[in-house]
Order: structure tokens, then C-alpha cells, then sequence
């Protein structure tokens, strides 16, 4: 509805993680990625990580997210943190390839921060594709292919 500033308004005072999650996709979907990023760290600091517990994908998605949202604001500084503290447990889950590629030493630099984002929209875009398919294949409503 382009209302963000009145809808983050509402929810200001709201320090839930239903209400984080909202502040979270607001700032990504206008694209405020250093709000984004400290929404995100807000949610991952909700769960503390033990030492000795894998990550799981929920987590993992965080994470990732995170990565991407620091990538896209220029925090190299920031990205190489995050793949400090949680590389090791991010190669566990599903999400490896892709965090490595946003978190690598080796793409610093290399990947330019005003155009990733059209490829996370891309990426968005196809998973909710994805996503919206499955469901219609578990549901029996796909038509009859000609």
C-alpha cells in the first residue's frame, strides 16, 4: 500500500519477533538495507547460538538474509563478521552455496552492491513461484498440460 513509514509507525513500540519479521520485510522490500540489516541482526540475537548446537534452517535463513542485506548496504566489514562467526555452521544447512558466494573473502570486492539486487528480486521472484507451484501440485490444481 506505500504506507511503510506509517506502518513501521504502528509497530514501533512492538518488541515482539512477529513484529520485528514485519519491520524486517518492510525495510526489504523498499529496499532500506541498513535497517534491514539491523532488523535482521535483532532476530538473530533472539536466538542464541550454542557452541556446540548446529544451526538449523530457520536460523540459517537469517543468516543468509542478513549476508545479503549487509552486501547490499556496502558493509564488507560486516559480511566478513558474519561469515567468521557462522560460515562453519552455514555449510551444514541448505543455504551453503549461496552464503558463500555473498560471504566469501574471495567475492569481496567482486561483487558490486548496486546491482546484486536485482538479482535477489530475480531470485525472490522465483521462489515465490516456486513456492506457489507446490503448493498446486500438493493441492491437485494444476490444469491438464496440451
Amino acid at each position: 500500500m506505500d504506507q511503510t513509514p506509517e506502518a513501521l509507525a504502528l509497530i514501533k513500540e512492538d518488541d515482539s519477533r512477529e513484529a520485528e519479521l514485519l519491520r524486517t520485510g518492510m525495510y526489504w522490500n523498499s529496499r532500506d538495507w541498513t535497517n534491514a540489516s539491523q532488523s535482521l541482526r535483532r532476530l538473530i540475537n533472539e536466538f542464541e547460538v550454542e557452541k556446540d548446537k548446529a544451526l538449523d534452517e530457520r536460523q540459517g535463513g537469517y543468516i543468509l538474509n542478513l549476508a545479503i542485506a549487509l552486501t547490499l548496504s556496502g558493509n564488507e566489514r560486516a559480511v566478513d563478521r558474519l561469515r567468521q562467526k557462522f560460515g562453519a555452521d552455514m555449510d551444514n544447512l541448505s543455504y551453503k552455496d549461496a552464503f558463500r558466494l555473498i560471504a566469501s573473502p574471495e567475492t569481496v570486492g567482486l561483487l558490486d552492491h548496486r546491482t546484486i539486487a536485482d538479482k535477489v528480486e530475480s531470485a525472490q521472484q522465483f521462489q515465490e513461484f516456486m513456492a506457489a507451484y507446490r503448493e498446486r501440485v500438493r493441492s491437485g490444481n494444476l490444469s491438464a498440460v496440451n
